[in-house]
């Protein structure tokens, strides 16, 4: 066996394994750290933003048009409704955010000079709520599929219940309310994969 040949192609080799070595490991970590840079990705869109945010109640009278409950035209009753204003701290996309009363959908109200106010939908839209950005709670369904954006709601002043200023649309008892003391306001968070939804913050009306 000539021992000077072999020694001269084991050297040969070698270098080739070590490239092929480098090559592996290379790919390898190039794997692991891309599954720990996804995965991170992945767990900070499922984590809650971190954000303050103010609130502010106060009582306005409402005047629709029809006044169909009393007898008088128009009603105009008086209204509980809360602005919640994002104070400080992240961003958040609108979507990501719902605000409920009591669990249920919450609404603005939008007034209309020469017909019935309209409920307005609250952070709806594509845009991003940052700090000074604000919406104004009026009402909530309570059946969730009764009260649409920008859809009429009546009035009904001669209520007893606060809840029941606001008497439509309705399916039944079942519908649209105005805000009562003791409701609970609520500002949910929802993760973009729709699987994690956090409470950012809580109000109880006055």
């Amino acid at each position: 066996m000539d021992i000077k040949k072999f020694l001269t192609e084991s050297r040969a080799v070698s270098p080739v394994i070590g490239v092929i070595l480098m090559v592996a490991i290379t790919v390898i970590l190039a794997a692991v750290i891309g599954t720990f840079v996804l995965g991170l990705g992945d767990q900070v869109n499922e984590t809650a933003p971190q954000a303050s945010f103010d609130f502010s109640q106060e009582t306005s009278t409402f005047t629709g048009t029809d006044g169909p409950d009393d007898g008088t035209d128009p009603d105009e009753p008086d209204l509980i409704t809360v602005e919640i204003t994002h104070a400080s701290g992240d961003a958040i996309e609108e979507g990501r955010i719902s605000v409920t009363v009591n669990g249920h959908t919450a609404y603005g109200i939008s007034e209309v000079a020469s017909d019935d106010d309209d409920a307005a939908a609250l952070w709806s839209g594509t845009g991003t709520i940052s700090a000074g950005s604000s919406v104004t709670v009026g009402l909530y369904d309570d059946k969730g599929d009764q009260v649409t954006d920008g859809g009429a709601i009546s009035y009904d002043v001669s209520a007893t219940d606060q809840e029941n200023k606001i008497s439509g649309p309705r399916d039944g008892d079942d519908g649209a309310h105005a805000l009562a003391s003791g409701d609970i306001i609520r500002v949910v968070w929802t993760s973009e994969s729709g699987s994690t939804s956090s409470t950012l913050v809580k109000y109880t009306v006055a």
